[in-house]
């Protein structure tokens, strides 16, 4: 019987030291939660490719040296009439009509000479009927600010930029054609607005880079 008592007593010591042990080991202790840097991926900006682009035989004819970048007000003050043009241009190409931009600015059905791209905008809007483009869009700096000419009530304006058309391809999906455009805009002061007279596309003979 004694034997049997100190038996218990040697097994109740060993459990209460276990119990402390259990204690102690288990104190919360700090936690270090190590989180992998994210990387931040900026967009690319990929050039758009078109599948179709016209064809045009214009060759090049038109130096653009003595341009200028315009102060801010002469920017202000000639900008609206690029807009303008290009509005007017790009309606014609949609409803497949040039008497509307003609309507608009008579003076450029004369003197046309698409081999050297002046007031070419008929041939262009016949040229671009085979996609039926029925939207786009025209970022005039795309390249590079206008470039200016003034004197007086006239003006030239060297536009390098970008002219895109949204057609259906054979699959209905939406596509563009288009791409990088130089033109020169020859305008003067008529009753207190600039307009367009004559039109000189001056890289129409050359390699587009947004060609597949």
């Amino acid at each position: 019987m004694k034997m049997n008592s100190i038996y218990l007593f040697a097994l109740m010591l060993i459990l209460t030291a276990c119990t402390q042990n259990a204690v102690y080991t288990s104190t919360p202790t700090d936690t270090f939660i190590v989180v992998s840097d994210i990387a931040t991926t900026i967009p690319t900006v990929t050039p758009i490719t078109p599948t179709s682009i016209p064809e045009t035989p214009f060759v090049t004819s038109v130096s653009v040296e003595g341009f200028s970048v315009p102060d801010p007000q002469t920017w202000v003050m000639l900008m609206p009439v690029v807009r303008e043009y290009f509005y007017y241009r790009q309606k014609a190409i949609y409803s497949n009509d040039i008497e509307e931009l003609w309507m608009r600015y008579p003076e450029l059905k004369n003197e046309i000479d698409i081999e050297r791209g002046v007031n070419a905008e008929e041939f262009l809007v016949t040229n671009y009927q085979g996609l039926k483009p029925f939207d786009g869009n025209f970022f005039p700096e795309h390249y590079e600010r206008i470039r200016v000419k003034l004197e007086n009530d006239k003006a030239e304006i060297y536009v390098h930029g970008i002219e895109l058309f949204l057609y259906l391809d054979e699959n209905e999906n939406f596509q563009e054609s288009g791409g990088e455009i130089k033109i020169i805009l020859f305008v003067r002061k008529q009753n207190n607005r600039w307009v367009v007279y004559k039109t000189d596309r001056i890289n129409l003979g050359e390699p587009n880079p947004f060609s597949p």
